[in-house]
């Protein structure tokens, strides 16, 4: 998915990702092996664990903290300051945001956790 990618600008990456997802598979799919039921036919995704984005930012090596079902991954301080994040939600499904992150009842309690990570990386306008 990041094959060929070339940021205009270093920016920070968060990810949920849900273990049980058939649309993206956590652990990948071509072809020959797993298919992706929502991608076109003939569509390759690796593992979502081997992002690419932290090579293409140039980031350290992650820190793991796990919660129960939930396991956040972070590596920064990446190229310009920062962060790339996935958080992974054991027996998680495809539902944009997954409430089981944060602990809600619905998809959109993990709103506040989303907008906390991107308020706190507000780049000023570009001029």
């Amino acid at each position: 998915m990041t094959s060929g990618c070339a940021p205009r600008a270093d920016l920070s990456i968060l990810e949920i990702h849900g273990t049980q997802d058939v649309q993206a598979p956590y652990g990948g799919c071509s072809p020959t092996t797993v298919s992706c039921p929502g991608a076109r036919a003939g569509v390759t995704l690796p593992p979502i664990e081997q992002t690419r984005f932290r090579e293409v930012l140039g980031c350290p090596t992650p820190t793991i903290e796990r919660d129960g079902a939930i396991t956040k991954t972070t590596a920064s301080p990446c190229r310009g300051g920062t962060e790339v994040t996935l958080i992974t939600a054991e027996g998680g499904v495809h539902v944009t945001p997954l409430a089981s992150v944060t602990g809600g009842t619905m998809a959109n309690a993990d709103i506040p956790a989303l907008l906390r990570f991107f308020f706190a990386r507000r780049r000023p306008p570009s001029r």
